[in-house]
């Protein structure tokens, strides 16, 4: 793929496609300029029908389905692991092939369902932008879900710096994906004044008379993901 990616935006392509192979071979087909989206099936004569149309697509804004990726990070991630405890205490089915078109797939095919790939400072981004997200996040949203980065914002609208960007991805019914997006920013919310708390108890400590004191301290499994940009 050539470079001229960079410096545009997700959103400027003008097609997505993701693809799963095995027993039964299937690719899901977006295509931007005529807000649709629709899945396509290989049959045994080497040739491919449609078999499913956008209506058959549409992800509902609420599921039972949920699809976490690197569970491991939830033990340094707060916020994973509370979302993962809300699954299971709701008693969401977990779907898990440690793929991410499978997985995202299955979403679509149930019409419902979440997908999180969570950032952590133990757990660095590994989905590159250019190359999973960027498919992802538009047949996402023409399949009326949502799909976001770690920290909330919208994936389609951000812009390609390089070709190995990489970002973390929340993606699917949109009330499952705003939930969490909330609880990363009432998370995010509650560092900022626990900071700010251990800042004012610091200068309180301190000898006013030092100026040595006075300083602040210092603080995818058998998959193909395609996209295609305008010329």
């Amino acid at each position: 793929m050539s470079d001229n990616w960079i410096g545009r935006s997700v959103s400027d392509q003008i097609a997505a496609a993701v693809s799963v192979y095995g027993p039964r071979t299937t690719m899901i087909i977006a295509i931007s300029s005529l807000k649709t989206l629709f899945e396509i099936t290989l049959q045994s004569n080497d040739q491919w029908i449609v078999t499913r149309n956008q209506t058959s697509l549409t992800l509902s804004p609420d599921t039972q389905y949920f699809a976490p990726a690197n569970i491991r990070s939830a033990k340094n991630n707060q916020i994973y692991r509370q979302i993962i405890n809300k699954f299971i205490d709701g008693k969401y089915t977990l779907r898990y092939s440690g793929g991410l078109v499978p997985d995202f797939v299955h979403c679509l095919i149930k019409r419902q369902g979440v997908f999180i790939s969570p950032v952590t400072s133990d757990a660095k981004a590994k989905l590159r932008l250019l190359y999973e997200i960027s498919a992802i996040s538009l047949i996402t949203e023409l399949a009326s879900g949502k799909a976001v980065d770690e920290n909330g914002n919208r994936l389609t609208e951000m812009k390609i710096n390089k070709m190995d960007q990489r970002s973390g991805l929340i993606c699917g019914s949109v009330n499952e994906v705003d939930k969490f997006v909330q609880l990363q920013k009432t998370r995010n919310d509650n560092n900022h004044k626990s900071n700010e708390k251990s800042i004012e108890i610091s200068f309180q400590k301190s000898n006013p008379n030092s100026a040595q004191n006075s300083k602040v301290p210092s603080h995818s499994q058998g998959s193909i993901v395609k996209s295609v940009s305008k010329l």
